[in-house]
């Protein structure tokens, strides 16, 4: 049976509606797109962290100033980025958060330093304590107390024959220390510094020293420089060798 449809009277006023401003019922609401996460905070910390650590160990490598509490402190540094890459992996798992990458590199970074640090700062022979069996000694290892069996100058000394003192041998090292940290300062220069500091080393290390000594320095090299400044001073018996420690 047709329905009579009665268009509304234009008269009556206006058609009934949702409020102004409002949407009808059953419409959604979208302001936009989804906001993207953002990173995740551990997982930067971790990778700026570690890259200055790493900053850190390099400069005081090349400076040769990587010493015992230089080291703590870059580990320190190093441990910490390490645990806060892997607080972000944790959290990353259960959170739509981008990090992934600088947590891993923070990780990796603190992981070849460390690698680094314990290649570097191996236990090296306490001073006094080098091989005494006539053993090659690298000459820069060598600490105050070392004897060497016998000394032949050349151009270039990287290892010496180390025995115990209280065996005839021809040297002794009576001091090492490191120049001033700087630009080369010519050869002139490192001499004078290596010779003037080691005859006033000589004085306070040498009980009674023998007039059959020879001072000798051995000096870094400008190719090395100035990742090596070490001077190493050797009382050198020019009529033979000699039995017996000089600061005895």
């Amino acid at each position: 049976m047709p329905h009579d449809i009665t268009p509304p009277d234009p008269s009556s006023g206006p058609v009934s509606g949702p409020p102004e401003g409002e949407r009808p019922a059953g419409e959604q609401h979208v302001d936009g797109p989804a906001p993207t996460p953002g990173p995740n905070a551990f997982a930067i910390g971790s990778l700026t962290l570690g890259v200055l650590s790493g900053a850190s160990l390099g400069t005081a490598l090349v400076a040769d100033r990587l010493r015992p509490g230089v080291a703590v402190a870059v580990l320190g540094g190093l441990v910490v980025s390490a645990v806060l890459g892997i607080v972000a992996l944790v959290q990353l798992r259960s959170r739509h958060q981008r990090g992934r990458g600088p947590a891993l590199g923070g990780l990796i970074v603190s992981g070849c330093c460390v690698a680094i640090i314990a290649n570097t700062m191996s236990p090296a022979d306490p001073p006094g304590t080098a091989a005494d069996d006539g053993s090659l000694v690298e000459a820069a290892r060598l600490e105050p107390g070392d004897c060497v069996e016998r000394y032949i100058e050349t151009g270039t000394v990287e290892h010496l024959p180390t025995v115990s003192c209280s065996t005839p041998h021809q040297a002794e090292v009576f001091a090492a220390f490191d120049l001033p940290f700087g630009p080369w300062p010519g050869e002139e220069v490192v001499q004078k510094q290596a010779g003037d500091r080691c005859t006033d080393e000589l004085d306070s290390y040498a009980t009674d020293p023998a007039d059959s000594l020879d001072l000798v320095s051995l000096q870094p090299m400008v190719d090395f420089w100035p990742r090596h400044r070490r001077v190493t001073c050797l009382a050198v018996e020019r009529d033979g060798k000699r039995t017996g420690s000089l600061h005895n």
